[in-house]
């Protein structure tokens, strides 16, 4: 069955109108990733119909996917399925996905993201550079954020719709909400925020005391 905005533009002229601005969109997420260090991009076909995957690219180049976006957008259109990246680089530990944040947390983390993104209606991922981040940085964040504690490092390409089962059938768009190009921040910077904690020190138990009993 021909979607409404087949019959509107119908044919090669459709791949031409309705890609224009879904392409600027995911072009945009693409370039916010790379500013901040992404040099690839594992790349995610999937029909959340079957709950399979219909085709992996793993290591795909920023270039060489920003180029690709056209015919790959207009794919996901046609056959209803969508485009999921997880992007890698050298300093992928210093990339930390929120993920599952609602608006009001989305407003304490936005000024330190380098990209806020709009998943579904009402639920957003918000992704920060972390350049100084170590092994215990993303959980901490999450867990005073209230983000997803197991978020996977994987995100749908901005400019195309999420097509999961429980959005049927008014499927949400994926809209890149703000981007920050370059923007970095620092667990310092966070600290002040009070995005992070301290690790709490350990309890020091005192010394058993050592007495002579009374005669």
């Amino acid at each position: 069955m021909m979607k409404a905005k087949d019959k509107e533009h119908g044919g090669a002229a459709f791949h031409e109108a309705a890609t224009s601005t879904t392409t600027t969109e995911a072009r945009a997420m693409l370039s916010a990733f790379g500013s901040v260090g992404a040099t690839h991009f594992d790349v995610t076909l999937k029909d959340e119909r079957a709950g399979t995957a219909v085709k992996f690219d793993k290591g795909r180049t920023l270039n060489g996917l920003t180029l690709s976006l056209a015919s790959l957008l207009y794919r996901a259109e046609q056959e209803q399925i969508d485009i999921i990246v997880r992007p890698r680089g050298k300093n992928e530990s210093a990339l930390i996905q929120l993920d599952d944040l609602n608006a009001e947390s989305v407003q304490k983390v936005k000024e330190f993201a380098f990209a806020v993104i709009e998943t579904s209606r009402g639920n957003f991922q918000a992704w920060l550079c972390v350049t100084d981040a170590n092994e215990t940085t993303a959980r901490q964040l999450r867990e005073t954020t209230g983000a997803d504690l197991h978020a996977s490092g994987a995100v749908r390409l901005c400019g195309t719709i999420n097509h999961k089962k429980k959005y049927a059938p008014h499927f949400p768009a994926v809209r890149l909400i703000e981007s920050q190009p370059g923007q970095t921040t620092t667990t310092g910077e966070l600290r002040k925020s009070e995005l992070l904690q301290d690790a709490a020190k350990p309890a020091t138990t005192p010394p058993p005391c050592s007495f002579l009993a009374p005669f």
